[in-house]
């Protein structure tokens, strides 16, 4: 409940500030206020502002520069996204590397250990990120990347949970912000990338909840799998 709680927060003072970006309040090349200040108009703690600040710059509207600060961001998004996997192209190989190691076995172990109350938990967030991904396709709006991709970090860290591993969700849970960028990113460059994930997502919350480990690791390959073609893509475009 506590996550659920610093998460809504974090999202809506994210849609605060691209609001203002969007209305031309503050405009590209324009520094945004101190940590501190906007901390204090929002009444969230300077954490959540860097979250937030992390948050917007993954959706393209803001640059963060070491010891300068947050800038809106000019020029093209589509660019700048790309730019980003291609910078960061050792990085997204370790994570995809990481996620396909631990994941599939995870499923599996999941499927085994089920309960009723973690099946409704992981229903619940297929559901709705189907139903946001379904707004997204339709409107194109780019506000709610940030919203579906933490649904999409929820889905497969509640996955992990289920493993029984405690460590292995620790160390999940250090990729979560990392995790969240990536997705941000992805469904900037491939909105219809929100109705594939929505299938594989279904695919295995229904081999999970039928306690198929078999099936349920193989449902989280192919997902993998597609993720993986999504990033060599991205990379290969620049």
């Amino acid at each position: 409940m506590e996550k659920e709680k610093r998460v809504s927060v974090t999202d809506r003072v994210v849609d605060a500030l691209r609001s203002r970006i969007l209305a031309g309040e503050y405009k590209p090349g324009v520094k945004l206020p101190p940590e501190m200040t906007l901390s204090e108009r929002y009444g969230v703690g300077r954490s959540t502002i860097r979250e937030v600040l992390r948050t917007l710059q993954a959706m393209g509207y803001v640059e963060l520069k070491p010891s300068r600060g947050a800038f809106v961001a000019g020029g093209d998004l589509q660019s700048r996204t790309e730019k980003w996997f291609t910078v960061n192209e050792d990085t997204m190989e370790d994570f995809r590397n990481l996620r396909c190691m631990v994941e599939p076995e995870s499923a599996f172990l999941a499927a085994g250990r089920i309960t009723e109350e973690d099946m409704q938990i992981l229903q619940d967030l297929t559901e709705r990120f189907y139903a946001l991904g379904r707004q997204y396709v339709e409107t194109g709006d780019r506000g709610l990347t940030s919203h579906l991709a933490r649904l999409d970090e929820q889905f497969h860290t509640h996955l992990i949970r289920l493993s029984g591993n405690g460590l292995l969700a620790q160390l999940y849970g250090q990729i979560s912000p990392l995790f969240q960028q990536y997705s941000i990113r992805s469904f900037t460059l491939r909105p219809e990338g929100a109705g594939e994930a929505d299938l594989e997502h279904r695919a295995i919350f229904q081999a999970v909840s039928s306690g198929n480990g078999e099936e349920a690791r193989h449902a989280m390959k192919k997902h993998l799998a597609s993720a993986s073609k999504s990033i060599e893509s991205f990379i290969g475009s620049k």
